[in-house]
């Protein structure tokens, strides 16, 4: 790849690289340690993003960072879990010397808001998401509850984005069994309806909720609320 090319994409590579060697580590500590599988995902796939930037080092540490995490998930391997932390930890150094020798602002200078947008509609989850990634935040989405209470448990979002009408669950039972998936990581369950504020309100100390925003207020105030809540957080 030329100099270029390589310019041109080491800004995102270093923002989306501290993204992924985060989520890996908070795998592999005691509080996400039933997640092999999220670290080995994330290190395989940094491997390959620092290997086609020609990041030889990065690439390197990543694929055998990897290959600890197989071993931990083959044989059960304790020691091998504690490698990978280690790996993980160096792999973010090498991040904050590659983007100090190229002028790039710090990776994980500013904490990155992880938001789950739970919605049977995919069309208003997209959008949300669209919004919400525009305004810095890394955001996903889920349409049904298994799905939800999935990538609760792997990805461990910040916040949680709620409709109040999902099908298969009861909106309070849905609420704690999300709280449950974080386990004792701190999460806050936002409600998000086109009802009144004041229906919002009283359903949010019903199921208990952290809080809620109405979608008929727009997207903007969507994200705006997103930003309280994160900043509340701190």
């Amino acid at each position: 790849m030329s100099d270029d090319l390589r310019a041109r994409y080491l800004p995102r590579f270093v923002d989306t690289a501290a993204r992924r060697i985060t989520r890996a580590l908070e795998a592999v500590t005691p509080a996400g340690a039933g997640a092999p599988l999220v670290a080995r995902t994330e290190l395989h796939t940094l491997a390959g993003e620092a290997g086609i930037l020609g990041l030889s080092e990065l690439a390197t540490v990543a694929h055998n960072a990897e290959n600890e995490v197989r071993r931990w998930i083959d044989a059960g391997d304790v020691g091998a879990r504690a490698k990978t932390a280690l790996a993980l930890r160096q792999l973010h150094r090498l991040l904050r010397q590659l983007a100090d020798q190229h002028g790039l602002p710090a990776p994980g200078a500013t904490a990155t808001r992880r938001v789950l947008v739970v919605d049977d509609s995919e069309l208003v989850a997209e959008q949300v998401c669209d919004g919400l990634r525009a305004d810095g935040c890394e955001a996903m989405s889920a349409s049904d509850v298994e799905t939800t209470l999935r990538l609760v448990r792997e990805l461990r979002p910040q916040i949680v984005l709620m409709d109040v009408n999902m099908p298969g669950l009861s909106l309070a039972d849905l609420c704690a069994k999300a709280r449950e998936a974080a386990g004792p990581a701190r999460i806050a369950i936002c409600l998000l309806s086109g009802v009144s504020e004041a229906e919002l309100d009283a359903q949010a100390k019903l199921v208990g909720a952290d809080t809620f925003v109405s979608k008929v207020a727009g997207l903007p105030s969507v994200v705006e609320h997103v930003k309280r809540i994160a900043a509340e957080m701190r």
